[in-house]
Formats: structure tokens, C-alpha cells, sequence
């Protein structure tokens, strides 16, 4: 940590977005720290500056943004919290000068930090020529990542899926490990009772919760599955959150979701944007997280439940498994999510 002045790059809310909410406790985090910070956030954000960084040279328009906050760069500190989709757009040579942008960004503030929540491996091509382009896409994307001074994140394997993703190696001198609740502070702090008297929850269920936005790659509907074959009537599963990022594959799948927590007993959903006041009322509820992604790089979810110190079930995928601790389960199939379910049931997780 240093004494500069912080520049938050990402995106803020009121964007649906878990990385939008992440940045903004880390903006809290720092301010109750003492450090003077400031925001320039993507479309859509609430931020004292807001640009869009996507595709081209746009990245660079960073530097203009933070200037006409009255700020010197190169006296500033700066960290972006990163996805691929923030700031590439296009084909491989679409995405070339992007990269070569965010180096010369990188490289323009006194110091960089990249905070990496999502990224990936470039798509395969065919033809010799798009294959030369991936090529050079991957070399300048890594050089950007490079003109960093530090990277961060979440756990050990998220590092090596990063590393993965562009093809080689980071010098460990670059790399920090800082667990995903390192800036998390509770917008709600009250009991499990008090929070079940707000939601109108009875106090001696068991309550299994599924919270956060609503896609198919989350597999709420693997909980609602597992659950329906548990062997109880105490318990009860909560489904609570609503579409980030809309269109007809979504909407089936919620549909169906509906279709199948309706017909499940025990079972409620309540499809309603969740405030960070709302989610941790909800968290506060809950007695076990259920979280069987089908796909993630790591989890705001699991994050959140730690911060409330509630137990969760996580699937093995990402990096998720590095955010489970001992009282935790980690399962990776259909029958031990029932299987730990019902461990919970039974009072031995």
C-alpha cells in the first residue's frame, strides 16, 4: 500500500455486476484506510469520471479521464479490476491495438495493479493468417498484463488459469494472492434471527440458499434437483436474484428454473434484483450457501457467505475450491451435492 492517490478503474454500480459491487467495497475498503480515492468507471457506472475503455486505443482515454480529475498519473496509483469483455471488442486484430493500449496505460501511472477476476483463452482459428494474428494477440496481451507492476488474485489457481489463458508464466515478483474477502464489509450487520423476523422465515428451518444473478451456468437447477431427493421437511431451499445479462437463452432457462422450483415442495424463488442492504439479510438468513457453479474463475458468493461466516457447498471448478474452508463441502456431481445436502441435514458437514 502506498500514500499515492488511487485510481479505481472498473465498473461500479448500480451495473448488475459482481465485479461492479467488488469494486466498490474496495473503494470503502480504502477509504476507511485513509487513502484519497478516486473513480473512473465503464459505462453504466456511477464514478466521478465514466469512459469507455472497450476496443481500439480507448484505454487510453483512461489518461484524459484522470487528468481532468485534476490528477497527475504518474503520481497516482492505479487498479483496474479486470474482465476480458471490459476492454476487448472485435476480432484478434481488433483486439492488438487494445493491448498495446493498456500497456502504454499501464506503464503512464506511477503504479498498476491488475485485479484479475475473469479471463480466457483466445478463441482457436484455422486459417494460417488468423493464426498469426492469435499469436500476436496473446504476445501483446500478455505484454500489457506485463506492464503492471503488480497482479492479483483471488487464489493459486486462479493465477495458473490466468497464466493458462495467455500462455506463459508470471515472474512471482509481479504476483500477489489476496483472497477475494480482502475488501468486504457488510452493509447489514444483524443476527440469523432478526433477518429471518425481516424475510418472515421460521426460525427452526433449515434454510439452503442460492443467491445472485440468474444463468444456467450457476445450476441453481442442480440444487433445486438435489434438494428435491433430500429425505426432510425441516429444510427449505431459497432461490433469490433475477437476470444480469437478458436475452431468450436466459429467459427459458429461468422460466424452467421456475417451472421446477414450483413444482419442487420446499422450494421458493423470488426473481428481484438483490440490493448488498437485501443480500446480506439474506446471507444473515441463511444457514448453508449453495453454490454449484458449472463455471467460474472464482465467486463473490463464497466471498460474501465467509464475511457472515456461513458454511457452503461449492462445486470444483475455477477456483472455488480454494475458497472453501474446513467446514465447506466441495462436490462434483450430482449425487454428492445431494450427498452433502443432507450431510448439513444431519448436523455433520
Amino acid at each position: 500500500m502506498t500514500n499515492r492517490p488511487a485510481v479505481i478503474l472498473s465498473t461500479f454500480p448500480p451495473l448488475p455486476c459482481g465485479i461492479a459491487r467488488y469494486a466498490a467495497q474496495h473503494v470503502e475498503y480504502l477509504r476507511r484506510q485513509g487513502r484519497e480515492v478516486h473513480t473512473v468507471g465503464l459505462p453504466g457506472s456511477t464514478a466521478e469520471a465514466v469512459v469507455d475503455a472497450r476496443g481500439g486505443r480507448r484505454p487510453l482515454d483512461v489518461l484524459a479521464a484522470t487528468r481532468h480529475l485534476g490528477l497527475d498519473p504518474a503520481t497516482c496509483e492505479l487498479s483496474i479490476h479486470w474482465h476480458d469483455g471490459h476492454y476487448f471488442a472485435g476480432g484478434f486484430s481488433e483486439r492488438i491495438p487494445t493491448a498495446l493500449a493498456l500497456a502504454s496505460l499501464f506503464g503512464s501511472f506511477g503504479q498498476t495493479e491488475l485485479i484479475c477476476h475473469e479471463t480466457y483463452v483466445a478463441e482457436t482459428v484455422a486459417s494460417v493468417p488468423k493464426r498469426i494474428l492469435r499469436s500476436v494477440y496473446n504476445r501483446a496481451r500478455y505484454r500489457a498484463w506485463m506492464s503492471a507492476d503488480r497482479l492479483a488474485f483471488h487464489s493459486e489457481n486462479e493465477r495458473k488459469q490466468a497464466e493458462h489463458a495467455l500462455g506463459r508464466p508470471f515472474p512471482a515478483s509481479k504476483v500477489i494472492i489476496r483472497g477475494h474477502s480482502a475488501f468486504l464489509l457488510k452493509y447489514r450487520d444483524l443476527s440469523r434471527e432478526a433477518a429471518r423476523a425481516e424475510l418472515g422465515i421460521d426460525p427452526a428451518a433449515l434454510l439452503f440458499l442460492c443467491i445472485g444473478f440468474l444463468s444456467e451456468h450457476k445450476g441453481f437447477h442442480l440444487a433445486v434437483e438435489a434438494f428435491s431427493r433430500l429425505e426432510a421437511t425441516s429444510a427449505r431451499l431459497a432461490i433469490v436474484g433475477s437476470i444480469r445479462e437478458d436475452g431468450p437463452d436466459v429467459r427459458d432457462y429461468v422460466a424452467r428454473l421456475r417451472a421446477l422450483a414450483g413444482a419442487t415442495d420446499r422450494v421458493e424463488m423470488h426473481e428481484e434484483f438483490v440490493s448488498d442492504e437485501a443480500y446480506d439479510i439474506w446471507n444473515a438468513a441463511a444457514d448453508v450457501i449453495v453454490a454449484p457453479y458449472q463455471r467460474a474463475f472464482s465467486s463473490g458468493v463464497v466471498a460474501r457467505a465467509k464475511l457472515f461466516g456461513k458454511p457452503v457447498i461449492v462445486t470444483n471448478v475455477g477456483g472455488l475450491a480454494d475458497q472453501a474452508d474446513a467446514g465447506d463441502r466441495v462436490i462434483q456431481s450430482a449425487d454428492e451435492l445431494v450427498d452433502a445436502m443432507q450431510s448439513f441435514l444431519a448436523g455433520v458437514p
